[in-house]
């Protein structure tokens, strides 16, 4: 059930409070997540590979990105392995 505008039940959770989330089970959780990746890695076509890379290249950036304040830099999402492969002229 949604919190409503409104609602004379109860105020909420107090401002800047933290989650009721058990730091424990988070890693756990993030652990399990990185084991799954890690085993099946090899299984990811390169088109999976890249569209997880862009997915998270906004979580880092260059070594020359980070020391002269420059945006990172845009990348192409190829759609399939097919379009991959006539980029790069392979058969």
């Amino acid at each position: 059930m949604p919190f409503e505008k409104g609602n004379t039940y109860g105020q909420g959770r107090p401002k800047g409070s933290t989650n009721k989330v058990n730091k424990d089970v988070l890693y756990r959780l993030l652990d399990d997540i990185t084991e799954d990746f890690n085993t099946n890695y090899d299984k990811l076509t390169t088109n999976q590979k890249l569209r997880l890379l862009i997915h998270f290249s906004h979580l880092y950036k260059t070594d020359e990105e980070i020391e002269s304040g420059l945006e990172p830099k845009v990348l192409q999402i190829i759609s399939s392995d097919d379009e991959l492969k006539k980029l790069y002229n392979v058969e």
